[in-house]
């Protein structure tokens, strides 16, 4: 999802396949790519749906499909990028993303959950430790 200008690398988690967020997220991947800004999926399965759709439909730039660590993921993006952490818009819903939601919110960076997300989610996501 698009946050502004000043994000220069977007993570996008697919977190349902609902059409209404399918639509919603090939609307803000399109907004994206006008503005030059690289869009990613980290996630913890392991589909052909995901990969699919991410690289036919919603033209991702970069997939990581069946990751246990997506900070560490995330951080070697960003190096390979040239950006900091504190540049990345990232939404998570489940406990494979706290780390990752943490360390983006605390740097500064943007971050989000869906509201179908686990409530232990949505308040850690606020947190900075």
């Amino acid at each position: 999802m698009v946050f502004g200008q000043t994000a220069e690398c977007i993570m996008i988690r697919l977190v349902t396949n609902g059409n209404v967020l399918i639509l919603l997220i090939v609307q803000e991947c399109y907004f994206a790519h006008k503005l030059e800004i690289p869009v990613g999926i980290i996630t913890g399965e392991d589909t052909k749906i995901v990969k699919k759709k991410s690289r036919k439909k919603l033209h991702i730039d970069y997939l990581f499909q069946g990751i246990q660590d997506k900070l560490d993921v995330a951080l070697k993006l960003c190096s390979n990028l040239g950006i900091s952490i504190s540049e990345v818009a990232y939404i998570g819903d489940d406990i494979g993303d706290i780390e990752l939601l943490k360390s983006i919110s605390c740097a500064g960076g943007i971050t989000g959950v869906p509201v179908n997300a686990l409530d232990y989610v949505k308040k850690i996501r606020k947190c900075c430790f």
